[in-house]
């Protein structure tokens, strides 16, 4: 069997299945995870680049012994098992995998979205991606990487087949396409996302080294992303002071007159059913609220902007950890008179 019969047989085309997937399919994430994405309404115009990945690398301390049958012995905050030389355990909701021991571990909030969850650098990614998806343009020359991420989701895709590995563990399989970069499977309520690399060994590696422990500790991992543990706790209301410009100057945030009193209460709007992400944080503002779009023509060629200096209650949203991945910046703009939503706004990165 020639390397491409084994490629297609293997690991098959599978980042278009899973795009295609994820449009028709429920996926299960951790329920934070699934309210952010419910806001349908909203684009995020950014993503994790293979730099960012690669200046996140975290250092990991293992200890090393020797083992019989030319392995070694490999402990790392997680299961310990007898390891392929040049490897390492990385565990998750006691799913585990070997991969190269100079793989970094990152916080599966730093996968991309588009082009594939990986970047150049070859990595392990743990948890959820819970970022709202970019406007990504479809492509059918997506890059081979080589990556493993492992995320908890209950729900496989319908699709989905056992699989035997080579070690003896039964697994649900993604349907195998010719050109596939990625590869899908579940186990113990864990998705594994195992990237398709220019040497099909590597991921086909990852595959047959698939196991479980039960109360294993999930391997330490970087860039991990704060949480609160409360994120629809609705924070104290206030009034500007001071003049903010926020989304790259598109929406001017002023203060409001002495006089200038909501008629709808904050308590009102927070109520609105745009859902909260727990690694975001919240401001709820009294403002006069200015923004370029939506605009409309004033029969001079000219386009005059919709919302101009309206009292409005502005629900601004900040990531809780400054760290490229880790959320965006988002305005939820209601007329203060009326209750009416006036925009809902979506960017990043920075203010």
């Amino acid at each position: 069997m020639t390397d491409d019969e084994e490629l297609r047989d293997d690991f098959g085309d599978e980042l278009t299945a899973l795009l295609h997937e994820r449009a028709r399919e429920p996926e299960a994430v951790d329920s934070a995870g699934a309210r952010h994405r419910a806001r349908t309404r909203r684009v995020r115009r950014w993503s994790v680049t293979a730099t960012v990945a690669a200046a996140i690398v975290v250092a990991l301390v293992a200890v090393t012994a020797t083992g019989g049958g030319g392995k070694s012995l490999r402990v790392e905050e997680g299961p310990s098992t007898t390891v392929t030389p040049g490897h390492k355990v990385v565990s998750y909701r006691g799913v585990h995998v070997e991969v190269p021991a100079s793989w970094p571990v990152v916080d599966g909030m730093h996968t991309q979205f588009c082009g594939g969850p990986f970047t150049d650098a070859p990595t392990a990614y743990l948890g959820p991606n819970d970022n709202g998806p970019p406007g990504c343009s479809p492509s059918r020359h997506l890059p081979r990487r080589d990556g493993v991420w492992l995320f908890r989701s209950t729900t496989p895709y319908r699709s989905a087949h056992t699989k035997t590995t080579a070690s003896g563990e039964q697994v649900l399989a993604a349907p195998r396409h010719p050109r596939d970069v990625v590869r899908s499977v579940w186990f113990h309520d864990v998705q594994i996302v195992i990237g398709v690399g220019d040497d099909p060994t590597v991921g086909r590696q990852i595959l047959d080294s698939l196991g479980y422990t039960e109360g294993a500790s999930d391997t330490p991992r970087s860039g991990i992303c704060a949480r609160s543990s409360v994120p629809d706790a609705m924070p104290a209301p206030e009034r500007l002071v001071s003049r903010l410009v926020l989304e790259n100057g598109n929406v001017t945030l002023d203060p409001p007159a002495p006089s200038d009193h909501a008629t709808v209460g904050a308590a009102d709007v927070w109520r609105s059913p745009n859902p909260r992400a727990d690694f975001e944080q919240y401001r709820v503002i009294l403002a006069r609220y200015t923004s370029k779009f939506p605009a409309e023509p004033n029969g001079n060629g000219e386009y005059v902007p919709v919302n101009r200096d309206i009292l409005a209650w502005i629900i601004y949203a900040t990531p809780i950890t400054h760290i490229v991945g880790c959320g965006g910046y988002s305005i939820d703009a209601f007329d203060a008179a009326t209750g009416t939503e006036l925009g809902t706004i979506s960017y990043g990165p920075g203010p």
